[in-house]
């Protein structure tokens, strides 16, 4: 029986091997093609541009691949904030220079944790410069 389940579970594996990513730490994780599309975009327009930072509590899925880690905004959510983050985030966004804001487009939505404060400051004090997949470019 073990074996016959070994057998089955390796066929399973072989079988599907296309659809296993090949993004750097996501290696031979089933990943859907539009979303692995969706991270190459995004992380090669990160890449080009220098200083980038998502606003969204999917930031780490993008982040991961290129070994970046932006403490506070790979896991956007306020809850990860401590206290006063969101007023802390803000100073630091409006102290910023170079750093280009990726927010999720409004026709997405967005986690129930987010910092909606920090989204509306980005809106109001940064310009919109562009867009890559779902999200809106400020600078």
């Amino acid at each position: 029986f073990l074996i016959y389940y070994l057998i089955i579970n390796l066929y399973n594996y072989f079988s599907k091997i296309e659809c296993y990513s090949n993004l750097n730490h996501f290696a031979y994780i089933p990943i859907d093609n539009e979303l692995q599309n969706q991270i190459n975009s995004v992380d090669k327009y990160i890449s080009q541009n220098g200083n980038a930072k998502i606003l969204d509590s999917s930031a780490s899925v993008y982040m991961i691949p290129l070994d970046i880690y932006n403490k506070d905004y790979d896991m956007f959510n306020k809850g990860n904030l401590g206290i006063n983050g969101e007023e802390k985030i803000i100073e630091e966004v409006s102290n910023s220079n170079n750093i280009k804001y990726l927010i999720l487009k409004d026709e997405y939505l967005m986690n129930w944790q987010t910092p909606i404060e920090v989204i509306d400051y980005v809106k109001k004090n940064k310009m919109k410069t562009g867009e890559i997949e779902k999200f809106n470019i400020y600078e």
